[in-house]
């Protein structure tokens, strides 16, 4: 089976040679750097797996903005305990983790039918899932021409209070974009809309509660994964995408370099990457890494929008670089307005679980 090419090999060969690599090595760890909709996925895709194979998978889930404080802790304490990795952050994770040799290169059959140039071109990683984090709007209470036309727009006076920015203290995606906003227009863009005077739900459902319910206007970053959810449960919702783009988050799956269980670490990689798994993500309301896995007609239409260059991803050097630069000083900039504007509020924060993470998406 390992030599059959993408096409050839079914899963359930998968899952027998799976089996047999469990019986032959063991337990495999996986840390899944996941929260809110994609936990549900982890969890059905666990049960799946021990059902089809009788595999035992220490599955641990450590949220978005866990992740990489868990994984450093990990390497400065003396070494890496995860066999395989499913986690975001190319930025903070993912090119460092390259760059340290703490990748297994790796290049599974399922490579041939996943979107081009969205994994490392060295085969330390391979994306896994996606979804645009899109701004969304009530189209009950404004028309498409009434639509701010660029981020930009955003800091016009007649969008004062009717803007929702979802806490960045949980929400990983708004961080990421807060940096590309610091980068292009500069701190005062961050302070000016942190003057607009935004509301700050920790999750993407609480996002969109505001708009359906017409106590605000425009949620400025949230996942489509989100506006999936709530066109499949009637709320009057749209998306729509700034002149400059729409921030589009991929998730990556990658290998320990010195896992003790090889086999296995790469079959469960290509389990992950196969026809059964990726349905299962676009069934979760996320898109897929294969090309020949189609989505419904309303989704994003994430390969339209990546063809004309208007996905702000996170996989080139010029991204990596907005990130490392500018993120911390971004959130940073962006909060001390909330404060300084008396509009931001760190009530029950001593209350809240620490390693928690919030809906994230």
């Amino acid at each position: 089976m390992e030599n059959k090419g993408v096409l050839e090999s079914t899963t359930e060969e998968l899952y027998d040679a799976m089996a047999k690599a469990a019986r032959a090595e063991g337990t495999l760890r996986f840390y899944d750097g996941a929260s809110g909709q994609r936990l549900t996925i982890s969890r059905y895709l666990y049960d799946l797996l021990k059902k089809k194979t009788g595999v035992e998978i220490d599955w641990y889930t450590i949220g978005p903005g866990q992740t990489p404080p868990a994984i450093w802790n990990e390497e400065h304490s003396g070494g890496l305990k995860f066999d395989v990795l499913h986690a975001l952050d190319v930025a903070e994770i993912w090119y460092p983790l390259k760059k340290r040799k703490r990748l297994m290169a790796y290049v599974p059959p399922e490579a041939a039918v996943l979107r081009k140039g969205m994994s490392d071109p060295d085969g330390y990683f391979h994306l896994c899932a996606g979804t645009a984090d899109a701004p969304l709007y009530n189209p009950d209470r404004l028309t498409p021409g009434e639509l701010p036309k660029s981020f930009q727009d955003l800091l016009q006076p007649r969008w004062k209070d009717r803007l929702v920015v979802p806490d960045v203290n949980y929400m990983e995606p708004g961080r990421y974009l807060l940096a590309w906003m610091y980068a292009k227009y500069g701190p005062e863009y961050i302070v000016a809309l942190a003057g607009q005077n935004p509301k700050s739900p920790s999750n993407g459902r609480a996002a969109i509660e505001f708009i359906t319910k017409g106590e605000a206007d425009i949620v400025v970053q949230t996942g489509a994964a989100r506006y999936v959810e709530a066109r499949k449960k009637g709320d009057r919702i749209a998306y729509f995408v700034m002149e400059e783009g729409a921030f589009y988050k991929e998730s990556y799956l990658g290998i320990n370099a010195q896992t003790k269980k090889p086999n296995l670490s790469k079959l469960f990689v290509r389990w992950l990457l196969s026809p059964e798994a990726q349905r299962i993500f676009v069934e979760a309301d996320f898109d897929p890494a294969r090309t020949d896995i189609t989505t419904p007609d309303w989704y994003f239409p994430f390969a339209k929008y990546e063809q004309e260059g208007k996905l702000l991803g996170d996989k080139s050097p010029y991204w990596v670089n907005i990130q490392q630069r500018y993120r911390h000083i971004a959130v940073k900039t962006y909060l001390d307005a909330l404060r300084g504007f008396g509009l931001y509020s760190f009530q029950k924060l001593v209350e809240r679980v620490p390693g928690m993470p919030g809906d994230g998406y």
